[in-house]
This record gives structure tokens, sequence and C-alpha cells, in this order.
């Protein structure tokens, strides 16, 4: 039915990732599909104390977060493995998924054969404007895309622009379309199809090592989302294409 509908459209307006999925699987032409990149709506971003206590971490952890659908196609179940070492070696490290979804209690089901389920805290879906609280209280935003859509770059996710605004470091997969300007400006490492447990866990652990550094280059992007991703910009964009 999607095929149907999507050949009866005169025009598609699509995030970049998914017209570049429509143009390959559905032999949807180029011209029918008006790319827009996913917006933002920019917010005051709070500091990491009050951060904390509104959402009940502990100020003594350190996070890494994960928000969003949680599905297969999130790609959480590829970076697990490479968790229980890195855990091993920074003891007050926790990794903080928020959210929920049809692969949720797989998730949980590995977590518990990895015996890290001390270490990975599963929190329910909310609203969009608590997630900013997330985001102060956290240091690494992870977005690991599976691999099985097969298309590089063909999937667009709302949370890194959650993670960027919020002056996180990144570490997203080949198959988000931001992972070349992640890479490009320096604001994170990207998960490349068939990475080993042990490169998947050295990119994130880098991170952590200079996440203060990182952090400090990643301020500067707080100006770049607002003034090329804010809705305003993408209406005035759908608007341009189809008048």
């Amino acid at each position: 039915i999607f095929k149907y509908l999507y050949g009866r459209a005169s025009l598609i307006t699509a995030s970049k990732g998914y017209a570049k999925f429509l143009n390959v699987k559905f032999n949807i032409p180029v011209k029918k599909l008006i790319q827009v990149q996913l917006g933002f709506h920019p917010y005051t971003l709070p500091d990491r104390d009050k951060a904390l206590k509104e959402v009940n971490l502990e100020s003594s952890k350190r996070y890494m977060l994960f928000v969003g659908n949680i599905t297969e196609y999130q790609g959480i179940q590829n970076i697990l493995p490479s968790l229980p070492l890195l855990f091993n070696k920074y003891v007050n490290l926790n990794f903080v998924l928020v959210g929920d979804g049809a692969f949720l209690d797989k998730l949980k089901s590995m977590v518990i054969e990895l015996k890290i389920n001390e270490r990975v805290i599963f929190l329910p879906r909310v609203s969009k404007s608590k997630i900013k609280y997330y985001v102060a209280s956290s240091e690494i935003g992870l977005s690991p895309f599976s691999f099985d859509r097969g298309i590089k770059g063909s999937i667009s996710g709302l949370k890194t622009f959650d993670y960027l605004f919020g002056g996180l470091p990144i570490v997203t997969s080949e198959m988000d379309d931001m992972a070349s300007l992640i890479k490009e400006k320096k604001w994170g490492d990207i998960l490349k199809a068939g990475d080993s447990e042990e490169e998947i866990r050295n990119k994130i652990e880098v991170i952590l090592n200079n996440s203060n550094n990182l952090n400090n280059n990643i301020l500067d992007s707080m100006k770049f989302i607002h003034d090329k991703f804010s809705w305003d910009k993408r209406f005035y964009q759908i608007y341009n294409s189809i008048r």
C-alpha cells in the first residue's frame, strides 16, 4: 500500500535519509522528492545539578544516553556486548535508555544475559520537554542505528539534534544522515558496519576520556543547529519547494 500511495503522490516531502530510502527501495523519482532535513525547536538547557535532580539521577555517576523509540533498527543491541568491559573499567559509568517500543523486552533480556543490568537503566518514555534534563545529565549521546536497512545515510533521527543542541558528543552509525557532518565537525564518532566489540568500545572510550574537550567543541554547535536546523527554516524550505 505504501508503494501505491508513494507512486500516486505528486510530491513527497521526506527527511534526507528517508528520501534516499524511497528512491532506492520504491524507485520514487528524485524529482518527486522534496528533501527536508529534520528540524529542532531550541530550548534553554538546564545546568547539570538541576537536571540530575529533576530526573532523579546521581551526581556521582557518569551517564551515556539513548532517547527514543526502542526498536530493532535503532541498533542498541549492537553496542550492548561492548559494554561489560567498559563498565569494568569505568566503575561509575551507566547507560540510560529513555523510551519504549517493541524491542524493549529483547534488550532487557540481553542486559541480564550480559550481567550488566545494574548499570543499564531503562526508563519510560517522557514528554519532549523533559528530554533536555536527561541530555544535560549525560556525557555521551548514543544513536547506533542498525545497518539492516543497507543504505548509508538513510536514517534521520531527532535525537541527534537533542544531543547536539545539548552539547553531547555523539556515537552514531554510518546509517545516520548526519554522520558525515558529525565526523567533519568532530562532534563524535561513527560506527561502521562490521565494527568489532572492541572497536565499538574504543570509540566510546575515546569520547569518555576526552568528553570535556569534545563538549567545548560541541558547544559551538548550539548556534549552528539553531541557525541551520530550526523548524522555522524547515517550514520555509517546504513552502518554497512546493509553491
